[in-house]
This record gives C-alpha cells, sequence and structure tokens, in this order.
C-alpha cells in the first residue's frame, strides 16, 4: 500500500481544493486534447462533488472535445434527484462546459443486467482509455458503486478482468447500480479521488493501514502498483 505523503494532498477548506483540483483536471484534459483530439472525464455522484464541478465548468478549454461519463449510476430515471446523471448535468454542463458531449448509462425502458452489455461497448468505444477519472469514497471504504463484502466484489476488484462495468444491488444503500470495474478504471491517465472533512480522512488513513481489499474496496485503487492515484481531501466540509 502507498503512504499517505505519497498520495494525499490536504487542503484546509473545500474552496481551495475546488480551485486547485479544477485546475488539475482541466490541465490534464487540455494537454490530452491537444495529443489525442479529443478527451474523456469520467465522474461520480453524490453531493460531495456538485461545488468543484460547478468550479470546473468555468475553466477555459476546448470542452466540445471532452466527453464525459460516469463512474456509476443509479438505476433510476435521470430525472429522479438521486441520479448521478441529474448532478452532473446540473453542476458541471453547464458555462462553458456546456458543450462537453454527455455518454449516459441509464436505458429508459431496459433492466440494467440487459443493459450492461451495450453500456460497456459505448463506455470501450467513446471514452476509454479515461483521461481523467474522478471518484469519491463513503465511509464504509466504497468508491464508485463497488460496495464492501459484495458478492460481487471480488470480480469486480480484479485487476485482470475483462468486464468493463457490473450490475449489483448494494446491502447497505438503495437502487440497482451499474459501476466501472477496476480493471476499467486502472486505464486512466489521471485518477483523483476527492474527500472533505475530517470524518473521510480519518477512513482514508485506516485503508491506508490494511490490505483487506472486502472490507475496504478504496484499497484496490490505492494500492495498485504502477497506477498513480492522488487524494485530494480538505480538512473542513
Amino acid at each position: 500500500m502507498k503512504s499517505e505523503s505519497e498520495i494525499l494532498k490536504l487542503f484546509k477548506a473545500p474552496h481551495e481544493l475546488h480551485e486547485t483540483l479544477a485546475k488539475r483536471v482541466a490541465n490534464d484534459l487540455s494537454d490530452t486534447i491537444k495529443t489525442k483530439g479529443y478527451a474523456s472525464l469520467m465522474l461520480s455522484g453524490g453531493s460531495t462533488p456538485r461545488p468543484f464541478l460547478e468550479r470546473l465548468s468555468q475553466e477555459r478549454l476546448d470542452w466540445a472535445k471532452v466527453r464525459v461519463g460516469l463512474a456509476d449510476e443509479r438505476w433510476i430515471d435521470p430525472v429522479n434527484d438521486a441520479s448521478n446523471e441529474k448532478m452532473v448535468r446540473a453542476a458541471l454542463l453547464r458555462d462553458h462546459a456546456a458543450e462537453a458531449a454527455f455518454v449516459k448509462i441509464y436505458r429508459d425502458g431496459m433492466g440494467a443486467e440487459a443493459a450492461c452489455g451495450s453500456i460497456a461497448n459505448e463506455i470501450q468505444e467513446k471514452l476509454m482509455p479515461f483521461t481523467v477519472v474522478v471518484l469519491g469514497m463513503g465511509l464504509d471504504g466504497h468508491t464508485a458503486s463497488l460496495f464492501p463484502r459484495h458478492p460481487k466484489l471480488a470480480e469486480a476488484l480484479d485487476p485482470a478482468g475483462n468486464a468493463v462495468c457490473i450490475t449489483l444491488e448494494p446491502q447497505s444503500a438503495p437502487y440497482v447500480r451499474i459501476s466501472l470495474t477496476l480493471s476499467a478504471l486502472l486505464s486512466a491517465k489521471h485518477c483523483y479521488v476527492h474527500i472533505e472533512g475530517a470524518e473521510k480522512l480519518a477512513v482514508l488513513r485506516e485503508a491506508l493501514a490494511g490490505d483487506d481489499m472486502q472490507q475496504m474496496p478504496i484499497r484496490a485503487l490505492l494500492g495498485c502498483d504502477n497506477f498513480a492515484v492522488q487524494v485530494y481531501c480538505s480538512k473542513e466540509v
């Protein structure tokens, strides 16, 4: 497992984190656009990333050449307030970032399991390898929708696995989900974990101190050799 000093960037206040991370992600995207012609940005949902995404939307870059996707999604209509798609559209796809293309996961009228194959194909075709992935982390050590002790977790965390995404129903959270697997996440050129507050910082330190990935799935990402992941954390919420 990597040490805290290797991966952690600590900020006093959230606005300092949002400003720094937004500029870093914008630079990553711009650099890849220059060399590849387009870039991809993969995001998770929840309440924590919204202010960061709002700040990112103000960055000036060639957003028309950016493709935005989701690291995980609840299998619910995007009009639902719990939808990651709804949050990302409202927080990021505005201002300068309104020109970015969004690659959605949810398929109206289909079940998650039935749609998973076509979703994986579209992610591979339009988004992979990912330029930037920005993830969160729950107090239970989950990231994306990879929850502790889930029956599919070993499959999802196989770094050599072939699956791009899996369907799962968390035991500790509502809604069926589709989530990227670890092997898909490892295609990212840049990977950031965005957390805020002392409680999340304590969870991160617990994750770094152990190696049981079933207990804390975030460990699978933090501990991967030859994969650079950075954690941006503010002391305050």
